[in-house]
């Protein structure tokens, strides 16, 4: 029978039921996840697989707990009977005890693990109430911090859950489910736009410029960079071949999984610029590709690129007559000589970015009462000194300490455009806006 608990006092096993309910928001994902309706139609040794996980996720969490008297962060107490004292229970005996996690399992000590531990059967371990609470509170503000580490314990319920759904047993809509539930980050995701502004960026890769060119959209030009879709997670069916029974048995099995978008090209963007929800095109990719290359060879805009011997040099408007796009396995563009076409002339081509706003203003975001002329047209547009002037007043008025971080770039045309609303002037674009912060 369990001991009494003093008052102000919590047995060790109530401490660990209320640890591992805060560490999952108030569920338990292991007795959920042991229910065999989950692994029904599922071959038997896939099966066994997730219960053998399971059971390393209980232990994980075990183990978690038991850090936590291991480094003096809680103190176990015990008090024998007929005592008046409580006795504090070394920290180093739970290093030296067996399977001291096995502590936690009931109110009282059933197990003999060894050494000291052996006068503990039948015994009730206690912690302080207020020692739990605070410490307890502490690691569910570390738990919470996005910025912080997953425990061993989270990480270990993640990779099952995928392993589920890779595996076809729940799907995905249903792990983004209980991932809520139990507190976990979220599976698919997008990054935060202010993360990945194409207009911090002095160089632009081809694809951006084209994307740019074609849609006058910034959204549009973020969707293409390498490390917005390197940082994005979206679940695509898969299929995969388990090795069960020691790899004597191979089991095919159709789930989901997590994964990036590919990078993309000029290539694959002319091939897919239809494909998913865009906003209205200016003009198609490959006219935009035309009109960039053009504009390239004219001397409007500038780019950069590493050449031959490895080195980054800028790319004289003469050469563009005679440079041909192509790219790489891993997808990337560059551009070789019509003359020689066995090797790369340019990689990691760089277009910079403020010739190329010049030349190809954001027509898209103007909502202009006024048609394009014809649908490919691409015209520079130059700001009257009038709203340049009015745009600098605007910014003064709305920043008076500065420009605030974290704003992005259609956060703060959209605040200038309402100052200018309001006092019954026009619209800007947004390269009247650059123009307006670079003469501030």
């Amino acid at each position: 029978m369990p001991d009494l608990i003093p008052e102000g006092h919590i047995s060790v096993h109530s401490a660990f039921g209320s640890f591992e309910l805060a560490l999952w928001s108030g569920h338990s994902p292991t007795a959920e996840l042991s229910n065999d309706i989950i692994y029904r139609g599922a071959h038997c040794a896939v099966a066994d697989r997730f219960r053998v996980s399971v059971g390393r996720i209980e232990q994980l969490v075990a183990i978690e707990f038991l850090n936590a008297f291991k480094s003096g962060y809680l103190d176990a107490f015990v008090r024998p009977p007929n005592a008046i004292l409580n006795f504090v229970v070394p920290a180093d005996s739970w290093s030296a005890a067996a399977f001291p996690e096995k502590a936690f399992e009931r109110p009282d000590i059933v197990y003999r693990h060894g050494g000291y531990w052996d006068e503990l059967v039948g015994r009730t371990l206690f912690v302080r109430k207020t020692q739990f609470d605070s410490w307890l509170a502490a690691r569910t503000e570390a738990r919470n911090d996005p910025n912080g580490c997953s425990s061993p314990a989270t990480q270990a319920l993640v990779d099952h859950l995928l392993e589920l759904a890779a595996c076809g047993l729940i799907p995905s809509s249903e792990v983004e489910d209980v991932g809520k539930q139990w507190g976990l980050p979220v599976f698919a995701s997008t990054p935060a736009p202010r993360d990945h502004e194409p207009l911090n960026l002095p160089g632009w890769t081809l694809c951006m410029a084209v994307s740019w060119i074609a849609w006058r959209d910034i959204d549009r030009v973020r969707e293409v960079m390498d490390t917005f879709r390197s940082a994005s997670l979206s679940w695509v069916a898969c299929t995969r071949v388990l090795a069960c029974n020691g790899g004597r048995e191979p089991v095919e099995v159709n789930g989901e999984t997590l994964e990036s978008p590919k990078p993309i090209n000029l290539s694959t963007l002319e091939l897919t610029e239809h494909e998913g929800k865009h906003p209205p095109k200016l003009m198609s990719a490959k006219s935009a590709r035309e009109q960039l290359w053009r504009g390239l060879a004219e001397g409007k805009l500038d780019a950069s690129g590493v050449n031959s011997q490895g080195a980054v040099s800028w790319i004289g408007k003469h050469e563009w007559s005679r440079l041909e796009l192509a790219a790489d396995r891993q997808l990337h563009d560059y551009v070789v000589s019509s003359n020689d076409r066995s090797r790369p002339a340019y990689t990691e081509i760089a277009v910079c970015q403020a010739s190329l706003l010049q030349n190809w203003s954001d027509l898209g975001l103007l909502k202009s009462a006024c048609p394009l002329p014809y649908p490919d047209a691409a015209l520079p547009i130059r700001p009257r000194r009038g709203k340049l002037q009015a745009t600098r007043q605007a910014i003064a008025a709305l920043y008076p300490d500065g420009l605030p971080s974290g704003l992005t770039a259609k956060e703060r045309l959209d605040q200038i455009n309402s100052w200018h609303r309001r006092q019954g002037n026009s619209q800007v674009a947004l390269t009247t806006v650059l123009r307006a912060i670079s003469a501030s």
